[in-house]
């Protein structure tokens, strides 16, 4: 086990809201006029049960597999040599880095060798695993999507925070749906936000900023007006622990520019894919696939 130091680019991408957004309000409200979210309940019935005769780093994986995340993850000879396993991986993704990948971690190159009609079924992006004690998140005998919500969004942002400690939060709200998805979009209203979209045009400088009122495309967003971004996570409980503890799974969705500072700063685990798509022109790129505890590497190693 090693830490790991802070190196390289985090490159990315926030492709945010207009044209994937429905504005329709799949969920009712109640009497006070507040949107009633359904409660969360574990993707498997059955508890995870540890398995000591795979690495950590494996064990995460496999309790985040129910969530679409890390399939297929196991141990390696050599946990340096760990991929997810997209196809075309080894053609071009290094040597068409043309200098974006200083010291190798979370840089980003075009993505000419991959094909992501085949990868999209194995290709998956940082994620965080978190082991929560269920009356934390609970509210009337159920697990609360609210709760879980916040509970990630506030670590997430303390991860952030590290390397980006004058960032401006606005709301933790959630996207309008047709149909309603447990994912969480953490506003931004500071300087990462031209950050976030220069690189989401490829590097120029002074792209357009998102502008858009909050009420038409969130669930309990104010009936403002303003410029921001986001960062945006897909939450699932994957697994129940024993009956007091169960497996929160959240995967970056949008805002990848962060990933980094929540691979090396968040307290708990995160699961960093060796490859995973920032958008439909880029690919973001580590030597290998690793997790991480804390800020500490876990190899995808046999024991």
């Amino acid at each position: 086990m090693k830490h790991l130091k802070v190196v390289g680019l985090t490159l990315l991408s926030i492709s945010l809201i207009s044209g994937c957004a429905s504005t329709d309000d799949s969920l009712q409200k109640d009497a006070s006029g507040n949107f009633v979210y359904p409660p969360m309940i574990p993707l498997t019935t059955e508890n995870y049960v540890w398995d000591d005769s795979v690495s950590e780093a494996t064990n995460v994986a496999k309790m985040a597999q129910p969530a679409g995340v890390a399939r297929g993850m196991s141990d390696f000879v050599d946990g340096k040599q760990a991929s997810i396993g997209l196809l075309g991986t080894g053609i071009r993704v290094f040597d068409g880095a043309v200098g974006l990948l200083s010291g190798g971690l979370f840089g980003l190159v075009q993505q000419e060798s991959l094909s992501q009609g085949v990868n999209n079924q194995v290709e998956w992006k940082p994620t965080v695993v978190d082991i929560v004690d269920k009356e934390t998140i609970s509210e009337n005998g159920q697990i609360s999507f609210v709760k879980t919500r916040q509970y990630i969004a506030e670590k997430v942002k303390k991860a952030i925070e590290v390397d980006h400690p004058n960032i401006i939060w606005g709301d933790t709200l959630t996207l309008k749906r047709r149909n309603f998805e447990t994912d969480f979009y953490q506003i931004i209203k500071s300087n990462e936000c031209q950050q976030i979209q220069n690189f989401d045009k490829g590097g120029k400088e002074n792209v357009k900023l998102v502008t858009n009122n909050y009420s038409k495309y969130f669930y309990e967003g104010k009936d403002s007006v303003e410029t921001y971004c986001a960062y945006s996570m897909k939450l699932n409980v994957s697994y129940s622990i024993d009956s007091k503890s169960v497996v929160i799974v959240a995967e970056s969705a949008k805002g990848h520019y962060l990933d980094k500072s929540v691979a090396l700063n968040y307290d708990g685990y995160v699961l960093v894919p060796d490859v995973y798509f920032a958008n439909s022109n880029y690919t973001v790129t580590n030597p290998y696939a690793f997790v991480t505890k804390s800020g500490e590497e876990l190899l995808f190693q046999k024991p």
